[in-house]
């Protein structure tokens, strides 16, 4: 990003803004030159770190150990009136609780002036008037959210404009694209996108994002409509027949060996696909399982809860051990409830008979399900299992097993302790705490909602995971999105948040309406030729939605019906652009050629200012220097093999290699003495022969200061080794893989 901009012949800064994610605020970013009071523009990468705590003078802290951070423009919003000793933690106040420990002092919004030049005063010497809060962001007064846990990176709080990846945004483009074709009637065969890139690897990996972001979409899509049709909330023993259905698969579609009739389908193959799906709503219950794609409760088109938590938040009598919650309304009492739940659930601390057999349950899957299907795990994934919610950790720790600390320095001790200060009871200690947790759980656990499992060396060790059968998937109204109270401290006074529209509409989508499955495969030189032309036939057919190739589809390859390309990265140059465009349109209709430009890449932002350049840009003839040394030398080289005349290089390499040991590999001895007396005994003709052909060929080497008979000499003298070189070389070229 360039820092600067002119307006009226006079230069300007340019500051990067940040949004928050609770609020929609605009956050500048900045750093603060305390030497000339200037505000510099600063992108937040890497380098946008101030000093860490223990490396500061906590006592007298000093602005230039915060120089990096963020201006939220003061617009008289009610939320700046607020006093943040009430949000923050206990432990951020000093002993007597009446105001923030120095540090802590220097991580709230300090009132900044500022100019458009840039220039800044802690004082009110400039017009614009606004706060300044260092990174990490700690608190965010926009949105009444106070930051606790310092590990907690500065992206998760806040989001710009073009922060998508690349494999994202394709993917969401593609699968637009196709959609949109199906919109518009085209037929099944013409439903289809080429895309290319440089980069074969980033081919294979970009088919693999499309085919899981479409698997994701299809799945909470089927789930969507699964809840909405239920006229009650479903349990987990109704989800995978409830998907199954809505999904409407044909046994072809995920099947190794599906069968001929297909009135008559395999059992084992329908059960191995059921548990399959019940396996990726168990992955969806997680906490940012799939960051860029928010789930359905994210979106408010689910709604989950638990039974009988209503019942349990009603009997008093059940929490006269629990003083903090004794007196509590019942409606208070369940949302601390569900939130302890939601915290074990979003851990993927899950209890339920399928994980209790899960080698055999992922030995089905891997036997009944095809890998080139969506509907499979990924070749070398393996199922999660699932994590241990403990109070104090094991050690050592026992394998196999993934541990999640509810401590009272864990998200949900923090949690509780907000809770009892709340109903103004006093923070409690290791000790006290661990009580009081103690006997929340054993309630949960007495009424259904937790399993527990002692340690078997230490039983003051305990395991407890969260009862999957107790979980409810109910629909959502639509408007409102839980918040996660117990990772983050929202106050009161924060507007609820509003689903994304896109992903509402995408999950709600009927992909019946397709007609076929969006299957996405790369087309490159990692696979076999017979597998490029099997994709070629099956991409013309439209049964491929979506190809993403590297430069192996340039030429020589006629998709006739193809009416749209893109292009994963801009072109190297105009001549590639050209031969990529011209994949499109072929049979003479209109044809959509598209690139994703993408602000990390200078090469792409630079043809995104100068499309011109690219797209109609003039297609330079291929050009060699011809007298270049290091060309003259090859030719020098190869002169020298035709006259020696060695009849070993007319068969196979083996016969000039000595191949008694595969470790050291040299050309045969006789062979390379052979050279070294030929070249000896004839090296006054090979020298003037060459000259002669050389210069009749390319005049021009007569001015260069290094073309002589003596560089002629030194070549040949090296002749020998280089001529063995090449010969190695060759070899080492000829046993790596074709690109």
């Amino acid at each position: 990003m360039n820092p600067f901009f002119k307006s009226e012949g006079k230069e300007k800064k340019l500051y990067p803004l940040l949004f928050s994610r609770y609020s929609g605020h605009d956050f500048i970013c900045v750093e603060l030159n305390c030497d000339d009071n200037t505000l510099i523009p600063i992108i937040p990468n890497k380098e946008f770190v101030n000093k860490k705590k223990e490396d500061i003078d906590q006592k007298n802290p000093d602005i230039r150990d915060f120089k990096y951070g963020y201006i939220v423009l003061d617009e008289g919003e009610e939320f700046w009136n607020t006093d943040y000793r009430d949000l923050v933690p206990s432990e951020w106040l000093n002993k007597q609780g009446s105001d923030l420990l120095p540090y802590y002092k220097m991580l709230m919004p300090h009132e900044i002036y500022f100019n458009s030049d840039g220039n800044f005063s802690f004082e009110p010497k400039y017009p614009i008037k606004g706060y300044y809060m260092p990174a990490k962001l700690r608190i965010d007064p926009t949105a009444h959210i106070v930051y606790e846990d310092s590990r907690t990176n500065d992206l998760t709080k806040l989001a710009r404009l073009g922060s998508e990846g690349r494999s994202t945004a394709t993917s969401v483009i593609s699968y637009a694209v196709v959609k949109s074709l199906a919109e518009q009637g085209e037929t099944v065969e013409d439903q289809k996108l080429l895309s290319f890139t440089d980069n074969r690897q980033d081919a294979s990996l970009q088919a693999g994002h499309f085919n899981d972001f479409y698997a994701t979409i299809r799945l909470r899509a089927a789930l969507c409509a699964a809840v909405e049709k239920s006229n009650k909330p479903l349990e987990i023993f109704e989800i995978a027949e409830a998907l199954y259905r809505s999904l409407g698969l044909k046994e072809k579609q995920y099947a190794i060996y599906p069968s001929n009739d297909e009135d008559f389908p395999d059992e084992r193959n329908i059960e191995a696909l059921k548990e399959y799906l019940k396996y990726r709503i168990f992955q969806d219950l997680k906490r940012g399982w799939r960051y860029t794609l928010p789930n359905l409760e994210q979106v408010a088109l689910l709604e989950l809860d638990y039974k009988n938590l209503d019942k349990l938040a009603a009997l008093d009598d059940r929490f006269q051990n629990i003083s903090f919650m004794a007196n509590m309304p019942k409606e208070k009492r369940k949302d601390i409830l569900k939130n302890i739940l939601d915290y074990f659930r979003t851990n993927f601390a899950l209890d339920h008979k399928f994980f209790k057999d899960i080698a055999n349950n992922e030995e089905l899957m891997r036997d009944r399900l095809s890998l080139d299907s969506v509907w499979s795990l990924d070749y070398n994934e393996r199922l999660d299992k699932p994590s241990e919610m403990v109070i104090t950790m094991p050690s050592p720790k026992p394998k196999g097993k993934f541990f999640v600390s509810i401590g009272q320095r864990s998200s949900l001790g923090k949690y509780i302790n907000r809770c009892l200060m709340e109903e103004r009871f006093e923070k409690l200690k290791k000790e006290e705490y661990e009580i009081t947790l103690q006997s929340i759980l054993k309630l949960l656990c007495d009424t259904n909602f937790l399993t527990v499992e002692k340690d078997r060396k230490d039983t003051n060790i305990s395991y407890y995971k969260l009862r999957v059968d107790q979980l409810l998937w109910i629909k959502g109204d639509e408007k409102t999105i839980p918040l996660d109270h117990t990772r983050f401290n929202f106050q009161e006074g924060l507007k609820g948040l509003e689903p994304n529209n896109y992903f509402q509409e995408l999950y709600k989508t009927d992909f019946s309406h397709f007609k076929k499955e969006l299957v996405a495969k790369e087309h490159t030189g990692q696979i076999s030729s017979d597998q490029r032309i099997e994709r070629e036939e099956a991409f013309r057919k439209g049964e491929i939605s979506n190809m993403f190739c590297s430069p192996t589809m340039e030429l020589g390859i006629d998709i006739a019906n193809l009416n749209i390309v893109h292009m994963r990265n801009v072109p190297p140059n105009a001549a590639n652009y050209a031969q990529r465009s011209g994949r499109a349109g072929r049979s003479g209709q209109t044809a959509l050629v598209f690139t994703y430009c993408s602000t990390m890449s200078p090469h792409d932002v630079n043809y995104f200012r100068n499309a011109t350049d690219m797209v109609a840009g003039t297609v330079q003839p291929p050009r060699i220097d011809l007298i270049n040394e290091e060309l003259i030398g090859s030719h020098l080289n190869a002169f020298l093999l035709m006259n020696l005349e060695i009849s070993e290089l007319k068969s196979s390499a083996a016969d000039i290699l000595d191949l008694s040991n595969e470790n050291k590999i040299f050309v045969n001895q006789d062979i390379y003495a052979r050279i070294e007396h030929l070249c000896t005994i004839n090296k006054e003709y090979f020298i003037n022969e060459f000259e002669k052909i050389t210069l009749s060929i390319v005049s021009e080497l007569v001015d260069t200061t290094w073309f002589t008979k003596q560089w002629i000499e030194i070549k040949i003298k090296n002749s020998q080794y280089i001529l063995q070189m090449h010969l190695l070389v060759g070899l080492e070229c000829f046993k790596m893989p074709v690109c």
